[in-house]
This record gives structure tokens, C-alpha cells and sequence, in this order.
């Protein structure tokens, strides 16, 4: 046996070390997790963003002239929803949900900047969203999709053999 070297020492040092990481990785994740709850509460700048591109486009209007509704009968129109379902897609990774709770995934956050209307997130259910996208059906996506395609080439003064997905 070696003088001044303690096998059991060292491994006793190494697990310690590796267990202080280890709470030391736990507490700097708790800050993230805490930090992204106060984020949560805020409207992130990327859905602003989104949504700005989407009423440069007319989004709404273009939705709501292609899709059969009545406005004594919907809360919200199809323009809006549709919006509102775009913009889901860019929500921040751990604020994700499933449709059926949209409302969670949005509250907190400021509609009105995104949508241009005040809603309260508590009336958004995936209810709403399945009229909308059965509505949307209906009117033929083909054709709203080519809508705004070429929308977005115009709104953007795209060249012609550029190529829209």
C-alpha cells in the first residue's frame, strides 16, 4: 500500500463533489423554472412579433371573409381564434398545453396586443377552436392557404420564383 493515498478518501471526495453539483445543477434549474413562471405572466416578445406579421397581413380579415359565421352567435370571430391558434405554436416550450386547456397557456399574457380585441383567456376552450377549424374546413383550406400566400408576396414584394410553403 502506498504512504499519503486513501482509496475509500478519494471516493468518499468524489461523491461528495459530485453530489454538491448535483445541488448545485438542482438550484440553478429551480431559478430557471422560478424565472420562467414570472415570464409566463408576461406576453413573450416572439408572439408579438408573430402577431405583428399576421396584421400586416390581414390575417384576421382574410379568415373572417372565407369562413361562414355569425357574429351574434360567436364570441370571437374565426379571424381572431385562427390568430390566436398560430400564435400558439410559438408559446415558450414549457408553457405548452393541450388545446383543451389553450386558456392556461394564455393567461397572463396581454390578447388585445396580440389579437387586437381584449379577450379573457378564461373563455378560450378547445370547443371554440374545433367550430373554427371545422368551419375553416368547410371554406377550403387550398384556397385560404393560396390567399394568404399570396398575400405574403405581396405584403413582402416577393420575387416570382420564390417558392411559399
Amino acid at each position: 500500500m502506498t504512504r499519503g493515498k486513501n482509496p475509500k478518501s478519494n471516493k468518499k471526495k468524489g461523491l461528495r463533489a459530485s453530489a454538491n453539483k448535483i445541488h448545485s445543477i438542482r438550484n440553478e434549474f429551480d431559478q430557471i423554472v422560478k424565472g420562467s413562471e414570472d415570464l409566463a405572466q408576461r406576453t413573450p416578445l416572439a408572439l408579438i412579433v408573430i402577431a405583428t406579421y399576421l396584421n400586416r397581413l390581414g390575417f384576421k380579415d382574410s379568415i373572417n371573409r372565407h369562413v361562414r359565421w355569425d357574429a351574434t352567435q360567436w364570441k370571437y370571430s374565426p379571424g381572431v381564434l385562427a390568430q390566436l391558434l398560430v400564435i400558439a405554436t410559438f408559446i415558450p416550450t414549457n408553457k405548452k398545453i393541450a388545446l383543451s386547456r389553450i386558456h392556461q397557456a394564455y393567461s397572463g399574457m396581454d390578447l388585445e396586443l396580440l389579437v387586437g380585441e381584449a379577450i379573457d383567456p378564461e373563455d378560450l376552450s378547445d370547443d371554440l377552436f374545433a367550430k373554427m377549424l371545422d368551419r375553416l374546413w368547410d371554406a377550403g383550406c387550398a384556397s385560404i392557404l393560396s390567399t394568404i400566400a399570396l398575400t405574403v408576396r405581396a405584403a413582402f414584394d416577393l420575387p416570382p420564383d420564390y417558392t411559399l410553403h
